[in-house]
């Protein structure tokens, strides 16, 4: 993944996903994240599905 790649929320979000030293394996296209937010009260949102194209 690029360094400084952001991933742009539904929402407007203005975070930046950020995961270093993931490559791809062998044969692998194509790879999907579900990243979630986390409340204040450790409660979690949904999952979000970002699909990242090597």
């Amino acid at each position: 993944m690029n360094p400084g790649r952001t991933v742009p929320s539904a929402r407007g979000c203005r975070r930046a996903l950020f995961a270093g030293g993931l490559d791809a394996e062998q044969g692998e296209q194509e790879t999907r994240f579900e990243p979630r937010a986390t409340g204040e009260l450790y409660t979690a949102s949904a999952p979000v599905t970002v699909t990242y194209a090597w």
